[in-house]
């Protein structure tokens, strides 16, 4: 695995984790904010939306031209480590 696919993966994973502490839902305007906060920056977080999306990590619903994600009852399991999702990272030992 090449380090850019390791730093996808921990993206997606923190993605997963923002939308958990966060109360389960945000929309992109927020989480691109939440990101860049981490020092996070995705050239394209509807793509990762997306990906996550296509897996049923999470819902996507549009408001006002703005996507709204939504943790799945599978997202939240791989957020907190319960379950595994290929192309997303594992919460370590303590994270959870």
């Amino acid at each position: 695995m090449t380090f850019a696919e390791t730093r996808l993966e921990h993206r997606r994973l923190t993605i997963l984790r923002l939308l958990e502490q966060s109360g389960i839902e945000a929309n992109e305007q927020h989480l691109r904010q939440a990101l860049h906060a981490l020092g996070e920056r995705l050239p394209s977080l509807r793509g990762e939306l997306d990906w996550l999306a296509e897996r049923r990590l999470i819902a996507l619903t549009e408001s006002h031209g703005i996507a709204v994600a939504r943790l799945t009852e599978r997202g939240y399991a791989v957020a907190g480590g319960q379950e595994r999702a290929p192309g997303v990272a594992r919460p370590r030992p303590g994270d959870v």
